[in-house]
């Protein structure tokens, strides 16, 4: 009885914990390296290609792709702290879609309905609020010009859309995988592929996007 407990409960629980302290560290690793100087296309590339190799032992596509460019765009354009507070839509966005898809029941007088649609509603208005009010700068220079106030705030519009696409198409891949793993159900083998396919559609495009060879080598810092 435990240990059906700790398998349906406690390791899942763990499993989103980790993916999401994870995510974090993603997203703060990738503003440090374009600070550097490397391109989102390329860090793309290199995350798919690792990640293929570190799964190869332990033996859908574009929209993951597409959504990833539109997810460090957004963190190009503001920081990893939006990119975080954005992501509490991509539960809201899977819920909407699991209903208009019907892989999901709404029942008004549940009460686990009406927490999903609460929970729903609060993460969309926490994010429309994060996204058109930027708030005063922690640390600013002592005189900033309005012009490149108004940049700034631009910039961080931009990036919050981007970012509310990118969690919207990962929701979309949250829907499909749930459809291949009830098929499918070998989790090590969806990842290894789905990385392989990924490396291999998101490489031409980067290369199209940064043909200069210099901009992918891996430098220590």
């Amino acid at each position: 009885m435990a240990r059906r407990y700790c398998y349906n409960d406690v390791l899942p629980l763990t499993a989103m914990v980790a993916i999401e302290c994870t995510n974090v560290g993603q997203n703060v690793l990738f503003k440090k390296a374009t600070s550097k100087g490397m391109s989102y296309f390329i860090f793309i590339t290199y995350g798919h290609a690792i990640g293929a190799l570190l799964l190869l032992p332990l033996s859908f596509l574009f929209p993951r792709f597409f959504a990833q460019v539109c997810a460090y765009k957004g963190i190009d354009y503001s920081n990893p702290t939006l990119a975080s507070t954005i992501r509490n839509l991509s539960p809201a966005f899977t819920f909407i879609l699991a209903v208009l898809f019907r892989l999901e029941r709404v029942a008004l007088r549940s009460s686990t309905s009406q927490a999903k649609i609460m929970g729903t509603i609060a993460s969309i208005s926490g994010a429309l609020l994060v996204v058109l009010y930027k708030g005063p700068q922690v640390f600013s220079s002592p005189s900033p010009s309005s012009t490149l106030l108004q940049l700034s705030y631009s910039n961080w519009v931009i990036g919050g859309i981007l970012l509310a696409v990118a969690y919207l198409l990962f929701s979309i891949r949250y829907i499909i995988q749930t459809q291949v793993m009830e098929i499918y159900p070998a989790e090590l083998l969806v990842a290894l592929f789905y990385n392989i396919c990924a490396a291999i559609i998101s490489a031409p495009v980067s290369l199209i996007a940064e043909s200069e060879l210099s901009s992918w080598m891996l430098r220590p810092s």
